[in-house]
């Protein structure tokens, strides 16, 4: 027993180096790869050099420009023997407001739906840099009914203002009518269309407001209106 306990014990340290920072980081990379998982969350890996590749850069483009012809179609066509060109702009105007288009893209959409005639037309028309608003006057005077546009406009000319509405009233119901038409007027033309519904003496006056807006007109109209108010009321 005392031999065993004289004899020297060599204890021989273990020499094996620790795992260094870079060694753990692959350990926990090999370990935490999607490919050890089955979550569907992690993303593919994307090597750094495929990242900054142009086709990586554009798949978002692409992605909306194969979207482009589905929006395109949501833009019913256009062929003057099997539909009304008044009720295809209204579709128009509405599906652009829905996406807000801006009047550029509406016309380049809405031109692209025009089929027959329609389309013939189009190709023969030498000036081609106008807008959505321009585009619709056209399609209308052209494809338009001209008995519905008729009625339409003898309807402006002939309604005029009676004792149960305001002045101020009278030039928004007569501006929607004017609105309804797709015809383009100038603010000037349309301030002279609504006059010309009013009293002779209240034409005069709004003749001499200088009102270059239908706006501008109602304003003055209302404010005539409640100076005639304060006249009657002292005089009674």
């Amino acid at each position: 027993m005392e031999s065993l306990l004289n004899k020297s014990v060599t204890v021989t340290p273990n020499r094996s180096r620790a795992p260094s920072t870079a060694t753990l980081l692959d350990d926990w990379t090999t370990s935490n790869s999607p490919r050890n998982h089955n979550n569907h969350n992690f993303l593919p890996d994307i090597n750094e050099q495929q990242l900054f590749q142009p086709d990586v850069q554009s798949k978002s483009l692409k992605r909306k420009e194969l979207l482009l012809p589905k929006v395109q179609k949501q833009i019913p066509v256009f062929d003057p023997e099997e539909s009304e060109v008044k009720d295809w702009i209204k579709k128009v105007n509405t599906i652009a407001r829905i996406y807000k288009w801006e009047d550029h893209t509406t016309a380049h959409f809405a031109l692209m739906r025009l089929r027959g005639v329609a389309l013939l037309w189009y190709q023969s028309q030498l000036d081609l840099d106008q807008s959505w608003n321009e585009w619709a006057q056209l399609l209308q005077t052209t494809f338009g009914s001209c008995e519905d546009l008729g009625q339409q406009m003898e309807d402006i000319i002939h309604y005029r203002k009676d004792g149960q509405t305001s002045y101020y009233q009278y030039v928004y119901k007569k501006l929607a009518m004017i609105q309804r038409t797709s015809i383009v007027l100038s603010d000037l033309e349309t301030v002279q269309l609504i006059i010309q519904g009013l009293d002779d003496k209240i034409q005069d006056l709004a003749n001499t407001s200088n009102s270059k807006t239908p706006a501008q007109l109602a304003n003055y109209l209302r404010k005539l209106a409640k100076a005639d108010n304060r006249i009657q009321n002292q005089q009674s």
